[in-house]
């Protein structure tokens, strides 16, 4: 079942009037939560592709698909999975 536009604004406003509760100091620290929420995902991700994988190559997975995501960036492609765009 595909959400409705309507819901998805509904989530929107949702996340639009929670941020504008927040303190200078909690939007600050928001972004860098996120990345470590990001990452955790990813690494949980490339473990379950990866199940013998240590550790070590589970972070050089990582930072390969880093890497790549950076340097589509520069180049102005779009990467798979955000919303980002280089200028």
């Amino acid at each position: 079942m595909e959400p409705t536009q309507e819901l998805i604004d509904e989530i929107y406003w949702e996340k639009v009037d929670r941020g504008k509760l927040m303190t200078p100091g909690e939007r600050f620290l928001y972004g860098p939560r996120l990345f470590d929420r990001g990452l955790a995902l990813g690494l949980a991700g490339i473990r379950h592709q990866n199940p013998a994988a240590d550790e070590a190559r589970v972070h050089e997975i990582m930072a390969e698909r880093l890497m790549i995501c950076d340097d589509d960036l520069m180049e102005g492609k779009r990467v798979r999975g955000t919303m980002s765009y280089a200028k």
